[in-house]
């Protein structure tokens, strides 16, 4: 996804977010209960963004940018050496992290211990209890008649050399796990532990709809077909070089062999041809669609039900929280002439320097902030919180608890990174985060890169890792 379209930012009075904060300082009580340094890392080469560390893909095969190095310290003992640390996940609670550590070949490392060594990687993914890490390794590079063999590791099991493999996907609510593996020319689709009976030619987008359906791709004498637990919802008869679609995204995104064009296909409709597709959502109640898309003329385009709106020369994410017999519950970010403005179904605002968001926090509730001046502001519930110098661009570090009571996201200001909770930032500073989360309605925790004070080592880029854990009240 492109940066651009992962943006977050907002609007609003000086004194009236001055006055705001004040009322909320006085509400709300933070204390941090525990604070661990994990790891301390050295750098080379300066580390990117914010998004650099979380959600990124896999990496079969050699990596094409020139790598850098980093030495990493494990607090308690023990470190690791390597050129370029991705694809940074963490257990639903924080406790655990694992990340892809990319030398000559690719290795995993599971809470500060090396885990496997491969050719090839896809991205780690947790259980949602925490206690599993999976993923699929690539046994060899392969080439002419060498045939790639690759590994599906499910925790401590390793099963395979396959084919190939698709690493576990779960179901929103734990409930449903599926993978699948590749033998002897044929495709097995496993459920929850169980083969289930039928061999496919070709097998992808697999995953689980918010709704905790199973969606799969499947190829059928030279077709591909589209289920929904068992039952085929869309037949492509385009010859396909890959099926793309999310979890969450019934409609399906296809990419034509050569031309390696993107097109929204749902039901007997298309629209399209698009170069990139960020956003695809559909209503439950009907057969209408909703998407953010790029045309190959770098221009965008928004559709809500039946309505096209573009096109724009920049854009920002598009929210729908909701959709009702009337319509959805809409919201986007669209440059118009020099400045930004966001568009809901009630009307437009803005003209900002700059926007990130809006997106969906809490399933209920849009979020997004711009910038006005040289300050970042939020708008969140009518209310505007701010000023910040920055505020953060992944839509995964806004968080709302589960009594929808309290918004956490991070925010920068002259002393550093922190974690603002309903506009009171946190009581500690730091250089990057890397993850949030609600534990609870009164517990929040948080990865947060340091400056890890002297030390006698040389390089450009120092910081510690730490786990923090406060107490809302």
């Amino acid at each position: 996804m492109a940066r651009a379209v992962v943006g977050l930012m907002v609007l609003a009075g000086f004194l009236f977010a001055q006055a705001m904060q004040t009322a909320e300082c006085a509400a709300l009580n933070r204390s941090i209960t525990q604070n661990r340094k994990i790891l301390t890392v050295f750098r080379n080469d300066p580390p990117g963004a914010l998004n650099r560390y979380l959600f990124g893909g896999g990496v079969f095969g050699l990596f094409s940018r020139p790598p850098g190095k980093f030495v990493m310290e494990i607090e308690g003992g023990g470190g690791i050496n390597g050129k370029q640390d991705l694809n940074w996940v963490f257990s639903q609670d924080l406790t655990r992290y694992a990340f892809i550590n990319l030398q000559t070949v690719c290795e995993v490392v599971l809470d500060g211990k090396r885990h496997k060594k491969y050719w090839g990687l896809s991205a780690p993914r947790f259980s949602p209890d925490g206690i599993s890490l999976n993923y699929v390794g690539q046994r060899n590079r392969g080439s002419g008649l060498i045939a790639r063999k690759f590994d599906l590791v499910l925790g401590t099991e390793t099963q395979g050399p396959y084919e190939r493999a698709e690493p576990p996907h779960y179901s929103p609510d734990g409930k449903r796990r599926c993978h699948a593996v590749k033998e002897k020319g044929r495709w097995t689709l496993f459920e929850n532990g169980q083969a289930l009976p039928h061999a496919y030619e070709e097998l992808t987008l697999l995953g689980y709809t918010d709704s905790n359906r199973l969606v799969m791709g499947r190829m059928r004498e030279g077709k591909w077909l589209v289920d929904i637990d068992g039952k085929t919802f869309l037949q492509v008869s385009k010859p396909l070089s890959v099926l793309e679609g999310g979890p969450s995204q019934v409609p399906v995104v296809i990419r034509e062999g050569g031309e390696k064009r993107f097109i929204i296909s749902h039901g007997p409709q298309e629209s399209g041809p698009y170069q990139e597709i960020p956003a695809l959502l559909t209503s439950p109640l009907s057969e209408e669609i909703a998407f953010a898309a790029k045309n190959k003329e770098g221009k965008w385009h928004f559709q809500v039900g039946t309505s096209l709106k573009g096109p724009y020369p920049d854009a920002r994410l598009l929210a729908v929280t909701s959709w009702t017999a009337e319509g959805p519950a809409w919201a986007y970010g669209a440059k118009v002439g020099e400045g930004f403005r966001l568009f809901r179904p009630e009307g437009d605002e803005g003209g900002w320097e700059d926007m990130a968001g809006p997106f969906v926090v809490g399933m209920a509730d849009i979020v997004y902030a711009y910038k006005s001046g040289a300050d970042w502001y939020v708008k969140f519930r009518g209310e505007t919180l701010g000023p910040f110098l920055q505020v953060a661009y992944l839509p995964q570090l806004w968080q709302t608890s589960p009594d929808h009571k309290h918004l956490a996201f991070p925010a920068r200001d002259q002393e550093g990174w922190s974690v603002v909770v309903n506009g009171v930032k946190g009581p500690t500073k730091g250089e990057d985060l890397l993850a949030i989360r609600w534990i609870d309605s009164s517990k929040l925790r948080y990865w947060m890169a340091r400056d890890p004070g002297p030390t006698k080592r040389n390089a450009k880029v120092r910081q510690a890792y730490h786990f923090i854990e406060e107490e809302i009240r």
